[in-house]
């Protein structure tokens, strides 16, 4: 099976696109001689292996989306056998308030208990994979895959964080400047 590469995608997009799946972005890695997050040229042929989910891959054929995670949102994924559910029917009261540094990663594994359902998040919310989120934003999520991960981190209260945007002031002689902290008398 062969693809065409589209503007801005990768190994992981092609993997969506023509496999259902991001699991299937590692064969087409080794098949094409391709590192995971390469950005492919727009046109080259890509070697790809059978399909993994066939939902996901009919769900963006039929709505006409080519899965860009350089310059899109990227579009949504499921382990083989265990799908993230249908994101045309999500329940709207499926929502969090995002917290500051988190990303779709963080909220799948917060909300969903996989990353796998980091991409659904991505497609319900026009996110990309990589966003930082805006602190106090409502996202939507999708169903729970994982629920004793979705358990674990409500009951220890630990919120997913990969984007560490506190400024630790440095102390210490190493840090000080002469007459400025260290004053030379």
């Amino acid at each position: 099976m062969v693809a065409i590469v589209g503007n801005g995608q990768t190994a992981i997009d092609i993997a969506l696109q023509e496999c259902g799946a991001v699991e299937a972005s590692f064969a087409i890695c080794v098949l094409n001689n391709l590192t995971i997050y390469e950005a492919l040229e727009t046109g080259s042929l890509i070697e790809t292996i059978a399909i993994v989910e066939k939902d996901i891959v009919q769900l963006l054929a039929t709505e006409k989306r080519k899965p860009s995670s350089i310059y899109e949102e990227i579009g949504i994924v499921g382990i083989a056998g265990r799908s993230v559910g249908d994101v045309r029917n999500v329940d709207v009261n499926a929502a969090v308030v995002a917290r500051n540094g988190q990303t779709p990663i963080d909220i799948a594994l917060q909300e969903c208990g996989a990353v796998e359902a980091s991409f659904a998040i991505c497609l319900l919310n026009n996110l990309t994979i990589y966003e930082a989120i805006e602190s106090g934003l409502i996202v939507r999520s999708t169903d729970v895959i994982d629920n004793n991960l979705v358990e674990m981190l409500d009951s220890e209260n630990r919120k997913p964080s990969s984007i560490n945007n506190s400024i630790i002031a440095l102390e210490g002689i190493g840090y000080w400047l002469i007459s400025e902290d260290f004053i030379v008398s």
